[in-house]
């Protein structure tokens, strides 16, 4: 009987539109006028209010089969999904809306909450931050600042995996020179010194702990491994790090103090060793911007080369601002010091970067990273008789597909542009790298 009067009164009435953003919604599938129609979303709504799930269920996907491009449909069915706690079931349907729709404010929320009840804390907290953008009620908005602050005390444990194939143009970014002068002598370089392209692999792990200690204080303690490899072993490199200590929460954000170690090999043989401190805050700074602030020493020595050993200082701010429930602007900036035993070593560095992310139709989003750094060194090496100097310009451009999505991953191809401008021959190179790959966060 529910479905006959269903289908006699149409389907006019869409959930996708706050009052203050219709803009933001998908089209509603057309129906036939009536004199007095009855809202699809207010029969679901009364289903699920009675504990009647699974005959609302019964009933969208009969409607489905019917109007199978119908958004609306889908997100009722997302709805009693959620209702009957298939939270992965509700993250597919509103995400299949949000590929040709991606400025759905209702749509983010309700994908954000499914997200956050199936415990994929990183990729609700984004979701809700787009969501959030595109909301003009205090209400909503303090009920997205609610969830955000659970997010940030709930955080217990979490975990991180990539794999990539990676062609790259210059490998062991060497320079493309076929000549360097030393001592003010020229000489040819090497094979190994000069550019060399190759096929890699990229292999990432990356997991943290961080079990509570009191309501708003965790012990945070992680660990990552990083390995890149290629044909034979002479530039595969491999990373390691662990680090522990405390992370504080409060009601724009949150504050973390760590311990760190970390070891780097190249070609099979330690590269370098660094251990030492970092602290960093991530705090709410207007209605739609975050900040990131961190600080960082450490002191890292070089087995083969300990004339580089010394500590490093390094300082950076970042602002992360959500633009419209598809889009988003940062911005980076840096300071590093690092000291040497030999002063040809030492150097200033200062970095700046800027990113825009968007989310297009037909499942698709793009971002692109432009960056600029300067480094200065404190002294001339003997060998080239003047202080080295180096700017170095870099571009990432990174193209996802949201409709491709498979066991919670998506495919992701990021191609990346490097060149290095230094007033010593050797030091000046360009380098293309494409990794084609998968991600969890879209």
């Amino acid at each position: 009987m529910v479905r006959r009067s269903l289908l006699a009164a149409g389907f006019l009435v869409s959930l996708f539109a706050e009052p203050d953003s219709a803009k933001a919604a998908p089209p509603a599938a057309p129906g036939p006028p009536q004199e007095a129609p009855v809202a699809l979303d207010d029969l679901v709504s009364t289903l699920i209010a009675a504990d009647r799930v699974d005959e609302a269920d019964a009933l969208l996907a009969a409607l489905k089969k019917e109007r199978p491009e119908d958004p609306q449909i889908t997100f009722l069915q997302g709805l009693v999904a959620l209702a009957k706690g298939d939270h992965r079931a509700a993250e597919r349907a509103f995400r299949a809306i949000l590929v040709d729709h991606p400025e759905a404010v209702r749509v983010r929320l309700e994908l954000a909450r499914a997200l956050f009840l199936a415990g994929d804390l990183r990729n609700a907290e984004r979701q809700f931050r787009f969501a959030r953008s595109g909301t003009g009620s205090g209400a909503v908005k303090a009920n997205i600042d609610d969830f955000l602050a659970r997010i940030r005390e709930a955080r217990d444990f979490s975990w991180q995996a990539s794999f990539a194939i990676a062609p790259d143009s210059n490998i062991n970014v060497g320079s493309s020179s076929r000549e360097v002068t030393i001592y003010g002598l020229p000489f040819d370089l090497s094979d190994d010194a000069r550019k060399r392209s190759g096929v890699g692999l990229d292999v990432g792990l990356a997991g943290e702990w961080a079990p509570r200690l009191s309501r708003r204080v965790r012990l945070k303690m992680g660990a990552a491994i990083q390995r890149r490899e290629y044909a034979g072993r002479s530039f595969d490199e491999t990373s390691a790090a662990l680090y522990a200590g405390p992370r504080v929460t409060f009601a724009k954000g949150e504050a973390s103090l760590s311990a760190t170690a970390y070891q780097r090999y190249f070609a099979g043989k330690v590269y370098s060793r660094s251990a030492g401190l970092r602290a960093s805050t991530t705090i709410q700074l207007a209605d739609r911007s975050v900040g990131t602030f961190e600080l960082a020493g450490v002191h890292t020595t070089f087995p083969r080369l300990p004339e580089m050993n010394g500590w490093l200082l390094a300082a950076s701010a970042g602002v992360f601002r959500v633009l419209d429930p598809a889009s988003a602007l940062s911005l980076r900036l840096g300071l590093v010091r690092q000291n040497a035993r030999v002063g040809g070593y030492a150097s200033w560095s200062g970095s700046a970067g800027v990113g825009y992310y968007r989310d297009l139709p037909w499942g698709f989003s793009v971002q692109v990273q432009p960056s600029i750094s300067l480094t200065r060194y404190d002294a001339a090496l003997p060998a080239f008789g003047m202080t080295r100097r180096d700017w170095t310009l870099g571009a990432q451009v990174s193209l996802l597909n949201r409709r491709l999505e498979m066991w919670n991953l998506v495919p992701k191809v990021t191609y990346g542009y490097t060149r290095q401008f230094s007033n010593i021959g050797l030091y000046s190179y360009d380098r293309s790298r494409i990794e084609v790959g998968f991600t969890a966060e879209f």
